[in-house]
C-alpha cells in the first residue's frame, strides 16, 4: 500500500495511523525527529490532500501553502460568528485529508476558524474529513499581542494566555490520536548534542555549560539567527554594505496611520544587484511564496528581478498591506482601518529571525542568544546537525531559557493516550 520511503518504526506507526486507519492524528516530537518525512509519506500515499502551515517558510518546507491562503482567512483576529461559509473553497470542499504543519504557531482563533470551515465542508459533502496536525508545542508559540489576547478572550468566551490551539473546544472535537516521534534523525550522530537539546526543550538550565563549551569559537559561514528584528536589520545592513555595486532606493507609499510594528519591510529599501533577499508575500502567479530566498539580478524603476533559489528569474512588483485593529462588537469581530503600506515585498536576508527558520535544517548558523519567548532558543540551537556548526555570538545565560507550564501540563496529560 505504502510507497517506499525510508522510515523508522515511530514514523511508520504515525503513517499507519494516518494512511491505513484514517484517524485524526497529532504527530509531535522534538526538532529533528523527522516529522517532515512523515508528511511527505502521507502526501505520497493519500489522494486529495491539502497541506498548509502558519508561515510562508514553513509552508514552503512541506510543499504546501499558508493557512491564511488555503482557508481564505483575513489577516486579523477571528471571531466565532464569521462568514465561514464564504471562506470555503472547492479545494477544501473536495479534500479528503488536511495536513497542518507547525501547529504550535497556529493561534487559537485561527485553529477554531479552520475547524469550523472544515465542518461546513463536511456537512455539504456528507462525509468526514481527516485532519492531521504536526508540530511541537515546546517550540515557538503563536504570535499574539495584548489586544489580540483581549479580543479573542471576549469573542470566544475563553481564557487566552499564549493562544495555544490545544486549549480550544475545536481541538477536543478533533479527537486526535497522539503519536510522539522520539528518534532524532537530524543530530543522530551526536548523542551529547541531542541530550543537551532535550534539556533545553523543556527549559532545563543543565544544558548551558555544554552549549557554551562545545559550540564553535569562531563565526561560521552561514545565516545569522536572531530573536530580535532590530538585530537582524543591523546585520543585514552591514553585509549589504560589503557589496560594491550602487544601491537603488525604493520608497514605500503610506496611507493613514499604518503602525510601525506592522510594517513587513523598510520605508526605504536600499537594494543592490547581487544582494540576498527574502520575499514577504505570496505571489498570485505562485512564482514565489512568503519566505522564498533569492539573489537580486536586475534593478528597475519600480520593480526588481530576483532569481529565486532553485527557480527562475522573477520580476517582483510592489505589494500593498492593509492594517486594521480588531474590535469585538454586537457578537462579531470587525476591523477598524488604520492605514496601508505599499512597498516591494522584499527583505535583505543575510540574517533571519528565529521565527523564519522553525522546521528547517541549516548547514551552519551563527546564533544571537538574546531571546524573549518560550521555545525560541531551542528552535535556534536545533537547526544544525552538529554543535560544531553553531557559533554563539554571546554565551548563553539562564535568562535566555523559557518554558511554558501550559505546554508541560498538555504533554503530561497526553501521555496516557500515547500510541
Amino acid at each position: 500500500m505504502d510507497k517506499k520511503v525510508v522510515m523508522n518504526a515511530e514514523q511508520q506507526l504515525a503513517l499507519d495511523k494516518i494512511v491505513k486507519e484514517r484517524k485524526n492524528v497529532f504527530v509531535s516530537g522534538a526538532g529533528g525527529t523527522g516529522k517532515s518525512t512523515v508528511i511527505q509519506a502521507v502526501k505520497d500515499n493519500l489522494d486529495n490532500v491539502i497541506v498548509c502551515a502558519p508561515t510562508g517558510m514553513a509552508a514552503m518546507n512541506v510543499g504546501g501553502e499558508t493557512i491564511h491562503s488555503t482557508f481564505k482567512l483575513p489577516c486579523r483576529v477571528l471571531g466565532p460568528n464569521e462568514a465561514f461559509d464564504k471562506m470555503l473553497t472547492k479545494e477544501i470542499r473536495n479534500a479528503e485529508a488536511i495536513i497542518i504543519d507547525e501547529i504550535s504557531m497556529v493561534r487559537s482563533d485561527c485553529f477554531s476558524s479552520i475547524i469550523k470551515i472544515i465542518k461546513i465542508a463536511e456537512e455539504l459533502r456528507k462525509r468526514k474529513k481527516q485532519i492531521i496536525v504536526f508540530g511541537d508545542f515546546w517550540q515557538l508559540p503563536p504570535v499574539i499581542t495584548t489586544n489580540d489576547r483581549n479580543v479573542i478572550s471576549e469573542a470566544w468566551e475563553r481564557e487566552t494566555l499564549n493562544g495555544f490551539c490545544f486549549e480550544t473546544e475545536e481541538w477536543k472535537q478533533c479527537n486526535f490520536e497522539y503519536v510522539e516521534l522520539q528518534k532524532n534523525v537530524r543530530q543522530e550522530n551526536d548523542y551529547e548534542y541531542q541530550h543537551a537539546l532535550d534539556l533545553l526543550r523543556v527549559g532545563s538550565h543543565e544544558c548551558i555549560d555544554y552549549f557554551n563549551t562545545y559550540s564553535s569559537k569562531q563565526p561560521v559561514r552561514g545565516v545569522t539567527l536572531c530573536g530580535r528584528k532590530a538585530r537582524v536589520d543591523a546585520i543585514n545592513r552591514k553585509e549589504s554594505a560589503k557589496i560594491s555595486r550602487p544601491a537603488k532606493e525604493y520608497h514605500a507609499i503610506i496611507d493613514g496611520n499604518f503602525p510601525q510594528n506592522k510594517k513587513m519591510t523598510e520605508d526605504c529599501l536600499e537594494l543592490k544587484e547581487g544582494m540576498r533577499v527574502m520575499t514577504i508575500c505570496n505571489d498570485k502567479d505562485k512564482q514565489y511564496r512568503n519566505g522564498s530566498l533569492g539573489t537580486i539580478e536586475e534593478l528597475y524603476e519600480d520593480s526588481v528581478v530576483v532569481r529565486i533559489d532553485g527557480g527562475y528569474p522573477t520580476r517582483i512588483v510592489p505589494y500593498t498591506w492593509v492594517a486594521g485593529r480588531p474590535k469585538y462588537e454586537d457578537g462579531k469581530i470587525t476591523e477598524v482601518y488604520e492605514g496601508s503600506f505599499t512597498q516591494l515585498p522584499l527583505r535583505v536576508a543575510y540574517a533571519s529571525t528565529i521565527h523564519k527558520v522553525q522546521g528547517m535544517t541549516l548547514g551552519c548558523a551563527n546564533i544571537d542568544p538574546d531571546v524573549f519567548e518560550t521555545g525560541m532558543l531551542y528552535v535556534a540551537m536545533g537547526r544544525c546537525r552538529s554543535i560544531k556548526d553553531i557559533h554563539l555570538m554571546e554565551p548563553i545565560s539562564g535568562d535566555a531559557i523559557y518554558s511554558s507550564n501550559k505546554v508541560k501540563e498538555f504533554y503530561e496529560n497526553l501521555q496516557n493516550n500515547r500510541c
